[in-house]
């Protein structure tokens, strides 16, 4: 089974990106944005134009929300209703953060995986070994990802994964140049996961495929990365307090608040009193399932890679046309 394909434009500088998916059609949302500054990783999804924008009231009630908002600390952001931005940064965004990290140790990219959905309150730290290109862009070629053979909650797999087992494999089917540099044109990310009955832990079965193509690169000195645009009234989770105050979720913003706004306002104050560990939010209810069985196909066409040359060869000065 495959879902839609997604279109999408991203431009990086440095460690900050800006990544937009746009749908073939309206049908259910305007456009997706994952935007990470260098602290904050954001996202907004908009419904303002599409088949399945809210409905307006009569008689000039009050209008309702255009889109849902979400903001976390980064880079990577991990939901379900976005779970391509992850592929998506490790092919083409994750330069930065790998040169900064241990190459055995990092961050898992998927909002999903074996266990189950990744929440705030359990990002997995995930042993990977990654091959990297020895020049620029730096980007990963191959990336294999381990499943420690433990769950979120303390239990372990059954045997023989709980001795763990690979869980995803990055790899770059083919590279194309882009103004002399070498981008990976054509790359997949698989999803593995146990198997019930296995005989051994590398019997496993693949439970999703991302594909993802680069159509078009274009180096430049001049990188916008920004907070998306709010609409118009939006919901906002906010999760970049969530060890001490979990989800904080807000209702009809039409700006992104500061963490100072946070920490001052009523929803973080009431946050404070609410009993922890209840289940992880999500905004995506039944449909995640869909997506632990789905294979998922990215077909990214066109995409628009922009990345400021802050430490690259002063050759390029100027936009390639």
């Amino acid at each position: 089974m495959s879902l839609p394909s997604s279109r999408f434009h991203l431009s990086v500088d440095d460690c900050r990106y800006s990544l937009r998916f746009t749908p073939v059609t309206k049908a259910h949302y305007d456009y997706k944005d994952v935007v990470y500054d260098g602290t904050n990783v954001y996202f907004l999804i908009s419904y303002q134009n599409s088949g399945d924008a809210f409905p307006r009231p009569p008689n000039g009630g009050i209008a309702a929300n255009v889109a849902n908002a979400f903001v976390d600390k980064g880079p990577v952001f991990r939901q379900p209703s976005v779970h391509e931005a992850g592929p998506i940064w490790l092919a083409l965004a994750s330069a930065c953060y790998l040169r900064n990290t241990s190459n055995d140790m990092m961050e898992a990219v998927l909002a999903f995986d074996d266990a189950g959905p990744v929440s705030p309150g359990n990002v997995r730290i995930q042993k990977t070994r990654i091959d990297l290109q020895p020049e620029f862009p730096n980007l990963p070629i191959k990336a294999v990802f381990f499943d420690n053979g433990k769950l979120p909650n303390g239990w372990t797999y059954p045997v023989p994964y709980n001795l763990g087992f690979t869980s995803a494999i990055y790899e770059v089917q083919g590279f194309k140049s882009f103004s002399g540099f070498q981008f990976p044109a054509e790359s997949t990310l698989k999803v593995y996961y146990h198997k019930q009955g296995g005989r051994t832990n590398t019997d496993l079965r693949l439970a999703v495929q991302y594909m993802i193509t680069v159509s078009d690169v274009t180096l430049s000195t001049d990188v916008s990365v920004s907070q998306p645009i709010i609409p118009g009234p939006s919901t906002l989770i906010d999760n970049r307090l969530h060890a001490a105050a979990g989800s904080v979720p807000f209702r009809r913003i039409t700006s992104w608040p500061s963490e100072q706004d946070l920490t001052n306002s009523t929803e973080y104050k009431h946050a404070l009193t609410l009993p922890r560990g209840l289940p992880p939010y999500t905004s995506t209810g039944r449909r995640f399932i869909v997506l632990l069985i789905a294979f998922w196909i990215i077909a990214a066409f066109p995409l628009l890679f922009v990345i400021r040359k802050t430490f690259r060869p002063k050759t390029l000065t100027q936009t390639a046309k």
